[in-house]
């Protein structure tokens, strides 16, 4: 019922693929109680004795062969070579160009390097203005990126208008610097008085919408603080 409650919830909300499978650890308990009962009321001991072997087996044979897609076990060149091998490339879950990698492989490609990036521009920063300059990142993934990898190199919180991190707010910076990565110096300019490129990153098998982003220094916000605009920052996808 817990599985089939959250299938039905997820597909209402238009929920990706990955989204249920915490779900189906409940639902493995389940059909392990249904096979164990099944199999203590067989009369042949040969069955009963060889059938928990074979699962174990079986279950280690396909852990085996789709570790590969848990956890990035092999060079990316290896893993693109297996991946072909098997044909077994993870369905798409957005709209989004992909590149030679699987969409949830490459979101995260590139990511220590990135937070690398923007600690040298972070850093590039008089000591003084450091701590009234904010991170902005375009989406979740990337702020959540900063958030983890930067921790090494003392950046503060990432800021985002993607998904949760929307929630968050913008945690009390007024603006007036802000270092933000991605977009375009034409879109910033719109918001922005001072924008300056101060760095890039190299993110060669990322999909390729965040394949090489810029990093930007902008200060001198047209409207208003980040409070007053917060809300259309707002991106709910």
């Amino acid at each position: 019922m817990i599985w089939l409650v959250a299938y039905v919830t997820f597909v209402a909300l238009k929920g990706k693929g990955y989204y249920l499978a915490p779900a189906y650890c409940t639902l493995s308990c389940a059909v392990a109680v249904v096979v164990e009962s099944w199999v203590a009321h067989r009369p042949s001991r040969r069955l009963r004795a060889a059938l928990p072997a074979t699962t174990v087996a079986l279950v280690l044979l396909g852990c085996m062969v789709l570790w590969p897609f848990a956890m990035p076990m092999m060079s990316v060149e290896d893993f693109i070579a297996y991946e072909q091998a098997l044909h077994a490339a993870p369905a798409k879950t957005e709209t989004m160009q992909l590149g030679r990698l699987p969409q949830q492989y490459a979101d995260m490609i590139g990511w220590p390097e990135m937070a690398a990036a923007v600690a040298k521009t972070y850093n590039s920063i008089p000591q003084e203005q450091r701590s009234g300059c904010g991170i902005f990142a375009a989406n979740c993934g990337e702020a959540a990126a900063i958030d983890y990898f930067g921790r090494q190199y003392g950046l503060p919180p990432a800021l985002s208008g993607h998904q949760n991190y929307w929630l968050r707010g913008p945690r009390g910076y007024s603006g007036e610097c802000l270092i933000v990565v991605g977009g375009d110096s034409e879109t910033l300019g719109k918001g922005f008085r001072e924008v300056v490129r101060a760095g890039q990153t190299n993110q060669q098998y990322a999909r390729p919408f965040e394949n090489d982003p810029p990093i930007w220094i902008v200060r001198g916000p047209k409207f208003g603080s980040p409070q007053q605009f917060w809300p259309k920052l707002k991106l709910w996808i």
